[in-house]
């Protein structure tokens, strides 16, 4: 029995191109605790572009980022941890490879 051909979906090059294209369409922010902490800045995250139109800030609403308070005080003996949930955000520093 001869071995089957491949489906013709399987021999086009679009699919390959998709998984390359997809980390291009990520972009990086920085995460920012509100201004009653003395340390402000929490890490960075990647929102993914579904649009050129939509505004990246309606992907960043709504994340939930986990930080201790010991890490935002500068203090060591605070043993408490906290989520933040993102409620505004502003298209400013946004940083890329």
């Amino acid at each position: 029995m001869a071995p089957r051909a491949a489906p013709w979906w399987s021999t086009r090059t679009g699919a390959r191109r998709k998984t390359a294209r997809r980390a291009k369409k990520k972009d990086r922010y920085d995460v920012k605790a509100l201004t009653m902490f003395n340390v402000r800045n929490i890490g960075k995250t990647q929102v993914l572009r579904k649009q050129e139109t939509k505004m990246v800030s309606v992907g960043l609403n709504g994340l939930v980022f986990e930080a201790s308070l010991a890490s935002l005080q500068n203090d060591k003996v605070v043993v408490r941890k906290f989520k933040l949930i993102t409620e505004d955000a502003h298209e400013g520093k946004k940083w890329s490879d």
